[in-house]
């Protein structure tokens, strides 16, 4: 950062001071107005003020004065001249206590005025008795200002300024952070108008002058000069260049993420239920459904026999009839948890944190980004659980005047991990293990025990397969329902097991203030790999305020 630096400014006027080299007779030279005679009555030497007094000064003002030493009207050299101030001074001072008149008789001193109203006199005596006295008074100023001038090329529009005044301190090299009000005076300006009133305690004393822009009272931009003296003229034009703060802020920050799930996920739910397409699609009524795959598992069994009894009392039997009764709702239950899951997944939104770390030189930073839950509005589920590793990335962070942007960076969250919470809070879970919460509720759902005894209402069929060979075929067949189930998201799981993504937001409006969210807006790009083609394009924001 660079700074402007402004070299002392420090009034040393003279009192009508009549220069060295400017040359001066006895008929044209100072007033002896303020001039004491010698004890011995003779006017051959004399010591006079340039000026003849009285004189005004402000608080902590500098001022030169002159005087001359004359011999018989003509200027006399090399004599010292002790100087001293006489009645109620209070704080003010000399800088010199002795002076030496030059070749033309002349010297010149200098009187700091104290900082209390005080009415005085400056002495000046020569060592064989001639004194002069000169009437001082010490006064306060009027109000003395300074007005700002922010030198800055960025796109934010500060509305305020917050200015931090430190007798003798040094810029520092990087933002300092909150004011100190214990050590600093604090003023706070209108960028239309940004002048100060000075104290007059701190007038001509080398002041740290730091400045901070301010919108909504949120620091967005800082500059700093040092060793500034402002002298009671004060300063029409004291200028800070100004460089931008990292917005939002370092530190932890609230993120909401909305990407349009449904392209993939929702085929992937639908994939899990692709065993029961015969009764979702209504081409197969429950019992229909369940006799066809119980057949299919005395297949797989190579019960041919028990499969040649069931397909005829089937029919014979009306066993098709008597297993829907029995589970009458089956085919509504499975679409209304297929469809649920789909839903939430259409509307899902994702939410976590982003940690912002420091900038550096080249407007960069490191950030981790971090995503904890997804949710439909309503219901948040946890991506991980507690004793799971988080869902973060760590990431390149650029910081700009009027956004962020977060380089490529991956994600270790699987689509096969955001359809099985869909699914599983469908189900009534809360957790992304389908298979257990699939099990579980298909177990309530198609009961085998209810199942078998409808079948056995069939005696041909008890003949050959009865309950105790009906009931552990049918939650076999059940048990591999759960399985093609579950296996449809392993391979969600498996193949799509990383997000990759690239995001931004700006939180400047068209007139370069923050947005009146406080929040930082804008967009973002994912693909999981493995679906590379398929590009994701959401919204990413950021939610100022740090966490604590």
């Amino acid at each position: 950062m660079s700074f402007v630096r402004f070299a002392p400014l420090l009034l040393l006027s003279a009192f009508t001071l009549a220069l060295p080299g400017c040359g001066a007779s006895a008929d044209s030279g100072p007033s002896d107005a303020a001039t004491d005679a010698r004890e011995d009555g003779g006017l051959d030497r004399a010591v006079r003020f340039d000026d003849e007094g009285p004189v005004s000064l402000v608080y902590r003002e500098s001022r030169a004065f002159g005087l001359v030493v004359l011999e018989h009207g003509a200027p006399l050299a090399g004599v010292r001249v002790d100087l001293g101030l006489e009645g109620d001074a209070q704080d003010s001072s000399l800088l010199e206590t002795t002076l030496t008149t030059d070749a033309e008789g002349r010297a010149v001193g200098t009187l700091v005025a104290g900082t209390v109203s005080a009415s005085f006199s400056l002495r000046a005596a020569l060592a064989t008795g001639e004194t002069a006295r000169l009437a001082v008074q010490t006064v306060a100023p009027h109000e003395v200002r300074v007005t700002l001038e922010p030198l800055y090329d960025g796109a934010r529009n500060v509305p305020q300024f917050e200015v931090r005044l430190l007798r003798g301190g040094a810029c520092p090299a990087v933002y300092p952070g909150p004011a100190d009000p214990t050590a600093e005076t604090v003023l706070t300006v209108d960028a239309a108008a940004p002048a100060f009133p000075l104290d007059r305690g701190l007038l001509f004393a080398g002041l740290r002058v730091l400045a901070v822009g301010l919108d909504a009272g949120r620091p967005l931009t800082w500059g700093c000069v040092d060793d500034v003296t402002v002298t009671t003229a004060g300063i029409d034009r004291l200028a800070v260049a100004m460089t931008d703060l990292p917005w939002p802020p370092p530190g932890r920050h609230e993120i909401e993420i909305a990407l349009p799930l449904a392209t993939l996920a929702v085929g992937v739910a639908h994939e899990a239920f692709a065993p029961f397409a015969p009764l979702l699609d209504g081409e197969r009524d429950a019992g229909e459904f369940v006799i066809d795959g119980l057949i299919e598992e005395l297949r797989a069994e190579g019960d041919t026999a028990a499969v040649e009894v069931l397909q005829t009392s089937r029919l014979a039997d009306g066993l098709d009839a008597g297993v829907t009764l029995a589970v009458p709702d089956l085919g509504a239950a499975v679409a209304g948890v297929r469809d649920r899951a789909a839903e939430f997944l259409r509307v899902a939104a994702f939410a976590g944190e982003v940690d912002l770390g420091e900038m550096d030189g080249t407007g960069n930073g490191e950030a981790v980004e971090r995503w904890r839950t997804i949710g439909d509005g309503t219901t948040t589920l946890p991506l991980a659980a507690e004793d799971e590793p988080a869902v973060e990335g760590v990431v390149r962070t650029t910081f700009a005047s009027d956004h962020i942007a977060l380089g490529p960076h991956d994600l270790p969250l699987s689509l096969g991990r955001v359809v099985a919470l869909a699914l599983s809070h469908a189900a009534g879970g809360v957790d992304p293990d389908w298979a257990a919460r699939f099990a579980a509720w298909l177990e309530a759902e198609l009961p085998c025990a209810t199942v078998v005894a409808a079948l056995t209402a069939s005696a041909d069929l008890v003949a050959v397969c009865d309950a105790a060979c009906l009931l552990p075929l049918c939650e076999t067949w059940r048990d591999g329902l759960t399985a093609s189930s579950a296996e449809a998201l392993a391979d969600a799981e498996l193949n799509y097991n990383t997000l990759q993504a690239t995001s931004s937001c700006a939180f400047l409006d068209d007139g370069g203030r923050l947005l009146p969210t406080g929040r930082c807006d804008g967009a973002i790009e994912a693909h999981w790999r493995g679906f590379a083609d398929v590009i994701l394009s959401g919204t990413w924001s950021v939610v100022s305020d740090p966490l604590p």
